[in-house]
Order: C-alpha cells, then sequence, then structure tokens
C-alpha cells in the first residue's frame, strides 16, 4: 500500500511526534510510506527519527500564506506519489487537496468550531480516544472509528526499583500553554506543599510555549526557584530515557484529547497524577491505573500529590498500568489498525468505481 501522510508542520509536539511513530511502524509493516510537510516548520530533531526509507517532502509555505503556488506545489506532489490512501492531521488541509476521495483524518484533539470547521467534508474520521469520539457524535453529530494513540514501549525505560528518593521528583512535559496544559494549577499547588514545610521536593517542567514569560514569573512569585526547574523542550528520546527517574507525572490539564504523557509515563513505571477530564480518565480507567484530583483545583492537586508523597509507592498499580499500556496503547496496535480502516476506504472506493449507471 503507497500512504500518504500530510500536516502543516513537522516541529514539537504530540501530533507530530505520534504520526513519526506511525509512519516509521507502517513502514514496517511493509508499506510505502510519504510525508508532506506544508508548512517551513520543520525540527530536525523530530525528523532525525523518522526512517531513511520514508519520502519526506517539504513544501516551506510560510504560515497562513494565500499564495497559490503552494497549492500547485502540494497537488503535484500528491499526483507524483499516487497514494493509495490520503491521511490528514489538519481538517483545514481538505481544502487543498483534489483526490479528496481518498482522504482520511485523524482528530487529534477535543473537536470545537475552530478546529473541526472542515471534517464533515471527510468521509473517514479516526479519534485519538473515546472521549473524541463521543464528542464528535453528541456535538457535531459525526460518527467516528476509535483509533488509540500508542507507543513504542521499548524505547521507554522502565523504573525497576520503588525506593523512595530523599527528594521527591515530580515531572510535568507538555506545550507550555496555561490555557490547555495547566502548569500554574501545579505550580500553585507545589507552592502551598513547601509552604507547609514540605521542602524534599523537586519538580521539573519540561516543554517550550507561549506561557514561558507567565511561568517564570509565577515561579519567581512564590520564591520556588529552588524547587521548580524549567528544562526547555526535550527530544521524545530524551525522555524515553529520562522519565523512569522521576517518583510522579503530573498532567494538570484544563482540555485533552488523549495524553501521549500519561501513557508513556504508565510505561516508565512511573506513577501518574491526572486532572479528571474525560481522556486522562479513560487512559488511567476512572483510577485503576493511576490517581486523579478536580480539573482546575489546585488545592485538590496539592492534597493528591501530599498523599503519593507520604504512601509507599503500590507496586500492583504500577504494574497494572504497565500491562494497560501494553494492552491498548502500543505503536503496533495503533498502525494495526490504520491500515485496517486504510484497505476499507479503498476498498469502498473501488467498489464504487465499479458501479454502472
Amino acid at each position: 500500500m503507497n500512504i500518504l501522510h500530510i500536516l502543516y508542520g513537522l516541529d514539537m509536539g504530540g501530533i507530530q511526534t505520534m504520526l513519526i511513530q506511525i509512519a516509521n511502524e507502517e513502514k514496517d509493516l511493509g508499506h510505502r510510506v510519504n510525508i508532506i510537510v506544508i508548512n517551513n516548520m520543520v525540527d530536525n530533531t523530530i525528523t532525525q527519527n523518522l526512517s531513511n526509507a520514508i519520502k519526506l517532502y517539504k513544501i516551506n509555505r510560510k504560515p497562513k500564506s494565500k499564495n497559490p503556488i503552494f497549492l500547485l506545489k502540494l497537488n503535484y506532489l500528491i499526483l507524483k506519489i499516487n497514494p493509495d490512501i490520503i491521511h490528514l492531521h489538519q481538517d483545514s488541509i481538505i481544502r487543498f487537496v483534489l483526490l479528496k476521495k481518498r482522504c482520511c483524518i485523524t482528530m487529534h484533539t477535543i473537536p470545537n468550531t475552530t478546529n473541526s470547521k472542515f471534517i464533515n467534508k471527510i468521509n473517514t474520521i479516526f479519534s485519538i480516544s473515546e472521549t473524541v469520539q463521543k464528542v464528535l457524535l453528541n456535538e457535531l453529530n459525526i460518527k467516528s472509528i476509535l483509533v488509540y494513540n500508542g507507543i513504542k514501549i521499548n524505547l521507554i525505560k522502565s523504573k525497576n526499583r520503588f525506593d523512595k528518593n530523599k527528594i521527591f521528583k515530580i515531572v510535568q512535559i507538555g506545550r507550555l500553554l496555561c490555557e490547555t496544559k495547566g502548569q500554574h494549577i501545579l505550580i500553585n499547588a507545589l507552592n502551598r506543599i513547601i509552604e507547609k514545610g514540605n521542602t524534599n521536593v523537586h519538580l521539573d517542567i519540561i516543554g517550550d510555549g507561549p506561557s514561558l514569560k507567565e511561568i517564570t514569573s509565577l515561579i519567581s512569585q512564590h520564591n520556588l526557584q529552588d524547587y521548580i526547574s524549567l528544562l526547555g523542550q526535550k527530544t521524545p528520546d530524551f525522555i524515553h530515557r529520562n522519565l523512569h527517574n522521576y517518583d510522579l507525572l503530573v498532567q494538570p490539564s484544563l482540555t485533552e484529547g488523549f495524553g501521549l504523557t500519561i501513557v508513556e509515563a504508565m510505561a516508565a513505571k512511573v506513577p501518574v497524577l491526572v486532572s479528571s477530564l474525560p481522556a486522562p480518565m479513560e487512559i488511567i480507567n476512572n483510577g485503576e491505573f493511576g490517581y486523579y484530583f478536580q480539573t482546575n483545583n489546585y488545592l485538590d492537586c496539592e492534597i493528591k500529590i501530599l498523599e503519593i508523597i507520604n504512601k509507599t509507592p503500590n507496586k500492583e498499580i504500577i504494574e497494572k498500568a504497565y500491562k494497560r499500556v501494553s494492552d491498548y496503547f502500543t505503536i503496533e496496535e495503533t498502525a494495526k489498525k490504520y491500515i485496517l480502516e486504510y484497505n476499507k476506504i479503498i476498498n469502498h472506493e473501488k467498489n464504487n468505481s465499479n458501479i454502472r449507471w
């Protein structure tokens, strides 16, 4: 099968990291895989993980440019590649593609009026979680196919000892955007913990984004410079190698379509504490495989962190969480499911093209 993925950028981000892994796995399953990146947003630290057998095409359009030359380049490349299936990763791309019947799309986030304006122009839609699937159906009346995001478990180093460290090490990973990822909630919770005399704790925040100044200011405001480190953007390889060194991953998101870093932490055998949004709760099965606090409530976040610090790590929950990842959230299963659904699209198109009126 000749597969083409199209997206706007291959810079640091969950969608981009996910796509690289999916493309590599589809190639390993014996398929020809191509990627077109529309905008001039390509990070070499991301693309270096892409298999040499995968063709990467860069159109180098300036973001939001209305220059029609990129339309010609895009469709010329599509005709040149002649894919059996075109897998989009942002819905607005469908406006520019001539071979619409071959298109499908993955909805990577919670649908809203901004990120799903054109989704009804695409026949086959994939949801990365039951949460996204339900929102599409209940709010937009659009049916979709569930294909969970996955990870390559063998790339993630797992914790093999659960001894308590002198310093309880917490990590938060994600784009620095407080309005969606909620870093300020975690910082305010940590401030209260330290004010109460629990100073044997340290938080590493991994990521970059528009809220860097706000987060830096909040850390200074609470005099938390000795307790919080901003590590900046790190490669997936760095995270996979180092995640096991932490005692807890906290993901205080205010909106979330899935939560790949939660799954990665579970694979690293690190306990997870998530906000009570439907998608993260789906991953931990409502508390069976991890801990949760009330969304947007730093007081509850503080309470739950203290409870986790003061108790012995629950090895049974940690091992069950690891098994849940291996059962439901592997990149191998993600790619196999996509290939299965691609074949259905191709066969449907062939059957319709054979109809004579």
